[in-house]
C-alpha cells in the first residue's frame, strides 16, 4: 500500500508546477526506502539515484546526503553489485 501511495504522491505532485525541488528529492528517496524494503533493489536504486540527482542539481551539501549514499550503496549491495557498492560507502 505505501508503494502506490508514494506514487500516486509522486504523480499528483509533478503534475502542477511549480515543483519544490527539495521535495521532490524527499519523495524519491522515501520511494527508495519503501522499493528496499521489499526487496526490489533495482527499483530502490533508480529512486535512490533520482534523489541524489535532485540534490545535487540544487547543490545540497554532501554532508546531509551521507544517508542517502549509504542507502544507495546498501541497495547496489543487495543487488549483488559490489563495485557500485563500494562507490557509494
Amino acid at each position: 500500500i505505501a508503494l502506490t501511495n508514494f506514487q500516486k504522491a509522486l504523480d499528483i505532485y509533478t503534475e502542477k508546477p511549480p515543483i519544490d525541488q527539495g521535495r521532490l528529492g524527499r519523495l524519491y528517496e522515501e520511494l527508495g526506502h519503501e522499493y528496499n524494503g521489499e526487496e526490489y533493489y533495482r527499483d530502490a536504486i533508480k529512486y535512490f539515484q533520482k534523489a541524489l540527482d535532485v540534490y545535487h542539481a540544487n547543490k545540497e551539501e554532501e554532508s546531509s546526503l551521507l544517508s542517502l549514499y549509504f542507502n544507495l550503496g546498501n541497495a547496489y549491495y543487495k543487488n549483488y553489485d559490489y563495485e557500485n557498492a563500494l562507490s557509494y560507502y
